[in-house]
């Protein structure tokens, strides 16, 4: 950049407004493929990372400096020389003393006027990644206190300054993912209306019209259920729409199970006993009673799923039901769900008995493996009261994988024999 002058050639918020700018039309022209192909919460990461503009911090522990060097310094403006004519530069000998101070973010940004500003501006130049400040006088005039005195003035007001510039960072990268999330939303529904598809197929999941009240579960009325909706592999390849269970349902089938734990938590004296089999009927019960047809013990991939929901055109949702016996079984069961989804089943859950009494402890170690895992990317908003983990399938990550965690408490009775699984060190 080279100039002395920092802060004061060009509008901060002019540039933020061009690049946010450029950032939504970029998005807005994203490729059709593109678009149907990757998770939207992929896409917008990407342009984010790409965007998002990071305010420079300068690191003063690692300042360091060159020395003192020998300068010619222009005198000509110095008021307490008599200098006849002071249109023309007037030089002498001094001496420079130059402190050099790394910093990361953006470099442009040193450059660019703030508004509102003050009419004090600090001074330097930038070069690469380090900011070069000085201090100057002549050989006749040489104070090392005032030297010093007079960089650190400088540098805290630079301080001063880039204080502000994190401010307006802050508010565009708010703004920027606000308006990208938007930007893709309506780039996706626009590529699916050209294409004359429906962002979901109409199929699996729907009510039964006659449920039995002898194993209905209480869920609030809502419109009926049947979407399904698309998932893709790789983000280049053209788009083909293939089945799995919509937000919507999803929410419903998670609704269903979370007032199966809540029945099963009130009256733990007589669920606290029972294997997990037995609990896991239980549960297919009621969702077979609610939606049918929903299966157990079905051959998918690698192995036998607990609880498999489908349609003819395939699986829609699949559960695993275990107790809890410590952060190392609770990942085998993480692996064995993954092991059974094939690349259509993008909804599932973890459905994990709990008979410890902490289970507070409980959940923050199943939430540990769960982050820790290889496969995990990020953790979508909960569904129906339960955390949500998003994993991708194995050497894909553009297919996403909703993993729902359902704990069900049924803690042991005070003084009872201990369970294996409440362990003070399996907590």
């Amino acid at each position: 950049m080279g100039r002395d002058v920092l802060f004061n050639d060009g509008s901060l918020y002019d540039w933020l407004q061009a690049r946010l700018q450029q950032a939504v039309e970029e998005a807005s022209s994203i490729p059709a493929d593109r678009v149907l192909g990757m998770p939207e919460a992929d896409l917008l990461e990407e342009l984010v990372e790409r965007y998002r503009v990071e305010p420079p911090v300068l690191h003063l522990d690692r300042r360091y400096t060159p020395g003192a060097q020998d300068v010619r310094i222009d005198v000509s403006q110095d008021p307490q020389l008599a200098i006849w004519d002071r249109t023309r530069p007037y030089y002498v000998q001094g001496t420079r003393y130059e402190v050099r101070i790394p910093f990361e973010g953006e470099a442009e940004l040193f450059r660019l006027r703030l508004s509102p500003f003050t009419n004090v501006f600090p001074f330097g130049r930038v070069e690469g990644q380090e900011l070069v400040v000085w201090y100057e006088a002549s050989a006749d005039s040489l104070d090392p206190q005032r030297f010093e005195q007079e960089i650190n003035r400088n540098i805290q007001l630079i301080h001063k300054y880039l204080q502000w510039v994190e401010k307006e960072c802050v508010e565009f990268n708010r703004q920027l993912e606000q308006q990208l999330e938007g930007a893709i939303r309506r780039r996706k529904e626009k590529v699916l209306k050209d294409r004359q598809l429906e962002a979901y197929l109409r199929i699996p999941v729907q009510r039964r019209p006659d449920p039995s009240l002898l194993f209905s579960v209480p869920v609030r009325p809502r419109r009926r259920p049947g979407t399904v909706q698309d998932t893709r592999s790789g983000g280049t390849k053209p788009f083909v729409p293939e089945p799995a269970v919509s937000p919507e349902d999803y929410a419903e089938i998670l609704t269903v199970i979370r007032s199966w734990r809540d029945l099963v938590e009130r009256l733990p004296r007589t669920f606290q006993t029972m294997p997990e089999s037995v609990l896991r009927d239980i549960l297919l019960v009621v969702l077979n009673n609610q939606f049918g047809p929903v299966g157990a013990e079905v051959f998918s991939r690698k192995g036998k799923t607990d609880i498999f929901l489908w349609h003819e055109r395939g699986a829609v949702f699949i559960a695993e039901c275990k107790i809890w016996e410590g952060p190392k079984a609770f990942r085998e069961a993480v692996d064995q769900l993954l092991g059974y989804l094939v690349w259509r089943d993008t909804k599932s859950a973890l459905v994990v008995v709990v008979h410890n009494r902490d289970v507070t402890a409980v959940q923050t170690r199943a939430d540990q493996v769960l982050r820790e895992h290889p496969n995990y990317k990020r953790q979508a908003h909960d569904v129906a009261g339960f955390p949500v983990y998003v994993l991708h399938h194995e050497g894909d990550r553009a297919r996403e994988i909703h993993v729902a965690l359902v704990l069900v408490a049924v803690p042991a009775e005070q003084g009872a024999d201990r369970h294996p699984a409440v362990e003070d060190d399996e907590a």
